[in-house]
């Protein structure tokens, strides 16, 4: 062979390797691409969860809040154990 078919030969070699570069680098930025998306969407999924806690922490009762409803609740059952000790006196007056 002369040396012009070796470089046709040699030319063609470089350009099929090229064509094999390029395609595979485009499937991996396909690749990374679709992973970029899901990435993203998983941050617009992170930011909606935490606007959300942040919404559920605002409407939390506080501690002074929370006291003060069990001081109630304590009252509330201690005043219905009252009510039922008198109209348990009453019913025994009234026999």
């Amino acid at each position: 062979m002369n040396a012009s078919r070796w470089t046709s030969i040699a030319l063609v070699a470089i350009a099929g390797a090229m064509g094999i570069g390029y395609w595979l680098q485009r499937e991996e930025s396909r690749g990374l691409q679709s992973e970029l998306e899901l990435l993203r969407h998983g941050q617009r999924a992170l930011a909606e969860l935490r606007t959300e806690h942040a919404r559920l922490l605002a409407r939390q009762a506080s501690p002074e809040e929370v006291a003060r409803l069990k001081a109630d609740r304590a009252a509330l059952i201690r005043l219905r154990g009252e009510i039922d000790e008198m109209q348990a006196r009453v019913a025994r007056a009234g026999r």
